[in-house]
């Protein structure tokens, strides 16, 4: 035991040491100076890292915010029971402190609002970076489901369009948000067209739907909706009106039928005329003769 307060001497020393060895150096702060800048949050938090951390690296005071070791605080389980405490417990104690508290007069108030009640150093150097963190975490949540709202299908796939809504909800998920299967099926719906309207008028009265069923679902009617457009007939598709734009002719549909028909019954009415190499075909028989009876 009185080998300890030599080691404390030491210890002393040496930081007094280190001390002398930052005023002559040609970092411009200590630890009994005000930093210039405060932490605000995650706007600043490099700047006021940089400035931290080269004062506790001068100062040789890593050791109190980064894996930190307190020596032994009794020397044995009599001095437990009567409280004494080491010397080297007492002297990392002060030094511990003298890091704490320089450290929450580098914070801005709202800050040191949040780590104040923190015993040690480490606790208020990782409560900051923590609360940075957060900050950060939240900024990408908001920024992830503004960019999924603004996903729309498009041209995509179904299985394209669900894997890249899929691919936010997993994210936010990892970041800590607890996302419902019932939000994962509305954020899908947002990005559909109007010709899936149907299709949201059906999820949404199913209460027990999942991602699987509406995928299922959306496949089936893209299916069905580029199946049609293959094999309707033209007109099917034109807005009305429309369909004299693709045809070399601009007589309407009753003066085809009335050309079909032809004048005179001698010859059954005759061939119906050519128009834009289109042939009309209708009852009158094969050929474009039509039949008598």
């Amino acid at each position: 035991m009185e080998e300890k307060p030599s080691a404390s001497s030491s210890i002393s020393a040496s930081a007094s040491a280190s001390s002398t060895s930052e005023s002559s150096s040609s970092v411009p702060w200590t630890l009994r100076d005000q930093l210039p800048i405060k932490l605000e949050g995650l706007s600043n938090l490099v700047a006021w890292k940089e400035q931290v951390e080269r004062v506790l690296i001068s100062e040789n005071l890593t050791r109190f915010v980064t894996n930190p070791v307190p020596p032994i605080k009794y020397a044995s389980e009599v001095c437990r029971t009567v409280n004494l405490i080491t010397e080297e417990y007492r002297h990392w104690v002060v030094q511990d402190q003298t890091v704490r508290m320089w450290l929450l007069s580098s914070l801005s108030e709202f800050m040191c609002s949040f780590v104040m009640g923190w015993e040690h150093a480490w606790e208020v150097w990782s409560g900051v970076h923590e609360l940075c963190r957060s900050e950060l975490v939240s900024k990408i949540k908001i920024a992830l489901r503004k960019e999924m709202k603004n996903t729309k299908k498009g041209n995509q796939t179904v299985k394209d369009y669900v894997n890249s809504i899929t691919y936010f909800i997993d994210t936010l998920i990892v970041l800590g948000d607890d996302v419902t299967e019932r939000e994962h099926i509305d954020a899908i719906l947002d990005g559909l067209p109007e010709k899936y309207e149907s299709l949201r008028t059906i999820i949404h009265a199913r209460e027990d739907a999942t991602v699987s069923d509406l995928e299922s679902l959306m496949t089936i009617q893209e299916t069905v909706l580029n199946t049609l457009a293959i094999e309707l007939p033209l007109d099917a598709l034109l807005p009305d009106g429309s369909l004299h734009l693709v045809t070399e002719g601009h007589l309407d549909s009753d003066n085809v039928d009335a050309e079909g028909r032809g004048s005179g019954g001698g010859q059954g009415g005759g061939r119906g005329r050519r128009r834009s190499g289109r042939r009309r075909v209708g009852g009158q028989g094969s050929g474009g003769h039509r039949g008598s009876n």
